[in-house]
């Protein structure tokens, strides 16, 4: 334990903030303890944003012009989303802009990123400012997320102290810049130099609390920070800013002190401000956050009264999240956070250590509030149609795929923990420019967008079937088994379980037409198989010495036969053991599911 000694004071110990120690929490906040009543909120409260389009803005308007010129430099199809309150931009994202006009980028380093972002700025000085002089990449929070895709990120540093709650984010990928934006980013009027000592600083907050901190551990030295904070704050819920555009931040310079009582199990923080010793915040520090959004359970074409359609609010397991200025971190999973800071803003990328969106519509960034979480919405259109001021990538398919291949990844290590499969990460194709199929290959699974081909199909993304099935094959390839024949009924066992369902990707179909059942039409199953032979016409399961014999022509299947259309006795018996020998047994049918689970 690391005492503090301070003049005219006994010893204190006193654990401060520690900006790179996540405080984990399993749910519910406890009962906070003896401080309860002196809590005060952070001076200037929640910052609001409301991106607004820069076609928006009158024709005549200065920075309306000067996008218009960068469009006419870099292509007319970028998209400008504005913070009114700082002038900068949130969200920036087009094409790409080559920054490294065709030179080699797959040795580039983070030097070498960050030297041709800096020079991007200095040729954007009209639209973008000039930030040399308080410019700083932020090194732990920057770097390669992917192969050859590059976050760059800067902080504001006044006489060598952050703001903390500032940050100016750039993707470039393969050697172009797709996507840039920035959040709370104007220039401090205050120094960072600080007029009141940290050992005043602690004197003040004792002073406000009434009593002396001695006794409590210590864990690091008190921390000088710069925050962004709103200016003109209203009480209650945090407003857009309605003021003259670039002055809706002000900046406070201060001392941060946390201390844990022993007898709570709260994480008390004290800011006080350095320059006049008043204390400005004093709250519980143990902040939870989550990352959520708009998920498809089963597909988006059916079954909404049996709750099928799009829910808001599912869990983003296992997400990617980064604090304002720390390292990355993983949500649990069910995309629940612990931030350090509850000013700061963390963003997710949907990259975690089991699952990576690549959206081919563009990169996923969202950016949520460490008080407030994250939801990264609703479908708001078709394939890469997304909300306003949304990523390029934050699409229903990207969100639904994440998801539903998450969990049945986590419902198989539970059986086969030590699968170097399962405990690796898989690469996830969303809107793949294909229609009606997805594919898996190569530790990678591509699911196609809406549209016609052979039939009309929604976004294979957006069904778990076709996700969990697509996921199947790559488990069975490292299964340790090797890849089975047919490795079509894998998948289809796969995706049944996770659904406990016979129709295979119900939904797909969105012009009316069912499943051909290679012959044996289904009666209602809008997907690709139903593994129920009393869903087909010929109310009648399927074998090897007739259906297959008689259906499925020539092929690689393990009787000769096309591999699909054969993957139907092997999956008809699962289903029939699930829902018609276990049960004529005596096991109702949730335990029937479970041991079929577990026999898999």
């Amino acid at each position: 334990m690391r005492q503090m000694h301070r003049p005219g004071t006994a010893v204190l110990t006193l654990l401060i903030f520690l900006t790179g120690t996540a405080l984990l929490a399993a749910g519910k906040k406890s009962e906070t303890g003896r401080f309860d009543d002196q809590v005060r909120t952070p001076k200037g409260g929640p910052i609001a944003v409301a991106p607004r389009g820069i076609d928006s803005l009158d024709h005549g308007d200065t920075l309306r012009q000067g996008w218009s010129e960068f469009r006419s430099r870099h292509g007319a199809g970028w998209k400008v989303y504005l913070d009114e309150r700082s002038g900068m931009p949130t969200l920036v994202s087009g094409g790409g802009i080559d920054l490294f006009a065709g030179e080699p980028f797959e040795e580039a380093t983070l030097n070498d990123v960050d030297g041709r972002v800096r020079s991007f700025l200095t040729d954007n000085l009209r639209v973008l400012g000039n930030w040399d002089k308080v410019l700083e990449l932020n090194r732990p929070a920057s770097g390669e997320l992917r192969d050859d895709q590059w976050q760059i990120v800067y902080r504001i540093v006044v006489d060598g102290v952050p703001v903390e709650n500032a940050r100016f984010d750039f993707h470039v990928v393969r050697g172009k810049l797709t996507m840039f934006g920035a959040s709370n980013w104007a220039a401090p009027a205050v120094r960072g130099v600080p007029t009141v000592t940290a050992g005043d600083a602690l004197a003040f907050l004792e002073a406000y609390l009434g009593t002396s901190t001695a006794g409590f551990e210590a864990a690091g030295e008190p921390e000088l920070v710069l925050i962004a904070l709103a200016a003109n704050p209203t009480p209650g819920r945090a407003q857009r800013w309605s003021g003259p555009r670039g002055a809706g931040l002000t900046h406070a310079l201060i001392w941060r002190l946390q201390f844990q009582d022993p007898d709570s199990p709260a994480l008390w923080i004290g800011e006080i401000d350095a320059n006049s010793g008043a204390v400005t915040a004093f709250y519980d520090g143990a902040h939870y956050a989550a990352v959520r959004g708009g998920v498809f359970p089963e597909s988006v074409g059916t079954g909404c009264v049996s709750g099928s359609c799009e829910i808001d609010g599912f869990p983003m397991p296992y997400a990617d999240w980064t604090e304002s200025g720390q390292a990355a971190a993983t949500s649990d999973g069910y995309g629940n956070l612990t931030c350090g800071d509850p000013v700061s803003a963390f963003t997710t990328s949907l990259n975690g250590p089991y699952a990576e969106i690549i959206d081919n519509c563009g990169p996923v960034l969202e950016s949520g509030e460490c008080d407030g979480g994250l939801n990264l919405g609703l479908k708001a259109g078709e394939n890469c149609d997304v909300a306003p001021g949304a990523s390029q990538g934050n699409t229903a398919a990207a969100r639904t795929a994440y998801y539903h291949i998450n969990r049945v990844a986590e419902v198989a290590r539970y059986y086969n923990p030590g699968n170097a499969f399962l405990n690796g990460k898989l690469k996830i194709y969303s809107n793949w420019n294909q229609v009606c199929n997805a594919v898996y290959g190569a530790n990678s699974v591509y699911f196609y967008r809406s549209g016609t081909s052979w039939a009309e199909c929604a976004n294979s993304g957006e069904n778990q079937g076709i996700v969990v099935h697509e996921w199947g094959h790559g488990y069975d390839h490292n299964d340790g088994g090797g890849a089975d024949n047919t490795s079509e009924a894998y998948g289809d066992v796969a995706s049944m379980l996770a659904a406990r369902a016979s129709c295979f990707g119900p939904g797909l179909f969105t012009d009316g037409r069912t499943c051909s059942g290679y012959g044996d039409t289904c009666l209602t199953c809008t997907g690709f198989r139903d593994l129920d032979w009393a869903a087909r016409t010929a109310n009648t399961p399927a074998t090897p010495q007739d259906f297959v014999l008689n259906n499925c022509g020539t092929g690689t299947g393990p009787c000769g036969g096309e591999t699909h259309c054969e993957s139907h006795p092997i999956s008809e018996s699962i289903f029939d053991l699930a829902t018609r020998d276990l049960p004529a047994a005596g096991m109702d049918i949730d335990s029937a599911w479970q041991l079929v689970e577990r026999l898999w």
